[in-house]
């Protein structure tokens, strides 16, 4: 191999990350082997087909700040932070072999005494007789003449706010995406404490030149150097815009059901690329005329509390003797919004 190139991000923004890649995978010579290495702040990214509601706390997330990311790929939900490296390996189809991307990790590992392998879900694992142990996973992409590979690496992430953003309140939905497999994580500091973001990327950038046997081209991926790229801004516009986070996911539906000051209440919301179709509502009110509003109220509306919120204030002038029963209902509904 005459060229390789090597792409490292001092940004920590994931939309931006995401967008860096995409933009890579599109304007690379696909003749060329790349890696890209990069590191995102608190964020939880899913997958292309997956319904951010079912696989993470949206409403944690918003109260500490935390993004929320949809990459190109398909796969599972995963949460970064800051002391979890994320590798993209892009290659054309006659070069392209997810194995490669495996074994240059691998072989990094092994000079601190990790000894890995890949499971039947393209996750690599830490084997302890029968434990078994996940500390990366892995999503791919082809496009014509080209391919990629990337994948997560947990190094010292914080495995209670993984826990905490990446565990729903089971029950709530009933949804037609792609529901993550649940796997035992593990860091890569637990097994040797040496172990942390720069000298791995150091080991697998060692090992991606020894595969192709020359020193790669070496570019630090900045802000000010993407937004003068041709055909970035686009790519970062749509990453990060409300109809690529939230439009995208599956029909779902979501029933609530609650003793409510109203009466008791039964509300199915059945929702299409974040927009609430319709919403039916059974109870047993006495408030008739105001559950009669209500009906029609939900109806092509984006599923989002601030929206919700908006919608039920907006009854307030015509309902003002009931303004505390429609300030408990939207209570009760925004807390059940994840």
């Amino acid at each position: 191999m005459d060229r390789i190139n090597l792409f490292f991000s001092d940004e920590y923004e994931p939309w931006f990350n995401l967008a860096v890649e995409d933009w890579i995978f599109t304007e690379m010579d696909p003749s060329v082997p790349t890696l890209f290495l990069w590191r995102n702040r608190d964020t939880v990214v899913i997958g292309r087909y997956q319904n951010p509601w079912t696989e993470c706390r949206i409403g944690e997330m918003e109260r500490d700040n935390v993004y929320l990311a949809r990459r190109q790929t398909g796969g599972g939900a995963v949460y970064h932070d800051l002391n979890n490296t994320n590798f993209t390996f892009l290659a054309g189809l006659d070069v392209y072999d997810p194995q490669v991307g495996f074994g240059m990790i691998s072989r990094a590992l092994e000079k601190f005494g990790i000894e890995s392998k890949v499971s039947g879900r393209n996750d690599m694992i830490i084997e302890r007789g029968e434990e078994v142990r996940k500390f990366s996973g892995s999503a791919f992409r082809k496009l014509n003449d080209r391919a990629f590979h990337h994948g997560t690496l947990l190094i010292n992430s914080d495995l209670t706010r993984l826990n905490n953003y990446l565990t729903p309140h089971p029950g709530k939905l009933e949804a037609k995406g792609v529901k993550s497999v649940r796997s035992r994580v593990v860091n890569l500091a637990e097994l040797n404490s040496a172990v942390n973001h720069d000298v791995l990327c150091d080991g697998i950038s060692r090992e991606f030149e020894k595969t192709f046997g020359c020193t790669a081209d070496r570019t630090v991926i900045s802000r000010d150097f993407m937004e003068k790229q041709p055909g970035f801004m686009p790519l970062y516009d749509k990453l990060r815009s409300p109809e690529w986070l939230y439009g995208k996911t599956p029909p779902f539906t979501h029933r609530l059901e609650g003793r409510l000051d109203m009466g008791q209440m039964e509300i199915l919301l059945d929702v299409k690329q974040g927009i609430i179709q319709s919403g039916i509502i059974y109870s047993d009110s006495l408030h008739s005329d105001l559950v009669g509003e209500l009906q029609g109220l939900f109806t092509d509306l984006p599923y989002g509390r601030d929206s919700i919120r908006t919608a039920i204030e907006g009854l307030f002038p015509g309902f003002p003797d009931k303004k505390g029963l429609l300030q408990n209902l939207s209570e009760f509904i925004i807390g059940e919004i994840e």
